[in-house]
């Protein structure tokens, strides 16, 4: 497991350096706002197939992190923002007001932002893990010789 959080350290290094210093700067944030926590809630949140999610699915996370409950109405602004030329247009945002789905304008963003924030502490890997599609159970059932994204090396390859 050290050589995988040295290598998720070194990809979140690079990335930093590169694509991702308005990201990285909005990890960081500024003291007394949640823009922060809700980066990383939008990217643990359940999110359908092309990548949309809610401002419902973002409140359980959110919650987590805080240690409180929080409401959609106590941070729907933010993820507006978040969509918005002020804030760089970290997400896109579609839908009716009252029931906008948002994702992540840049895909990579996603992954980065659960990457950097294991890196840095703000989350463990069950966190990180908990996200639906992601089955660190996989492994354990799949047939013997197969070997697809998510299971480990069959026992028969060396």
């Amino acid at each position: 497991m050290a050589q995988v959080n040295a290598a998720i350290e070194q990809v979140t290094d690079e990335l930093r350096q590169t694509f991702c210093d308005g990201v990285t700067n909005m990890l960081a944030g500024s003291r007394g706002s949640i823009f922060p926590e809700v980066v990383l809630a939008s990217a643990l949140a359940d999110a359908d197939d092309d990548g949309y999610f809610s401002a419902e699915s973002v409140a359980a996370p959110l919650s987590r992190m805080l240690r409180r409950q929080m409401k959609p109405a106590s941070f729907q602004r933010h993820l507006a923002d978040l969509a918005s030329d002020e804030r760089g247009r970290l997400l896109v945002r579609r839908g009716q007001p009252g029931s906008h789905r948002f994702r992540f304008r840049d895909a990579l963003t996603q992954p980065y932002v659960i990457m950097d924030s294991l890196c840095r502490g703000l989350i463990d890997e069950a966190e990180a893990l908990r996200r639906p599609g992601i089955d660190i159970t996989a492994h354990a059932t799949a047939p013997e010789g197969d070997w697809t994204y998510g299971s480990a090396r069959p026992a028969n390859m060396v």
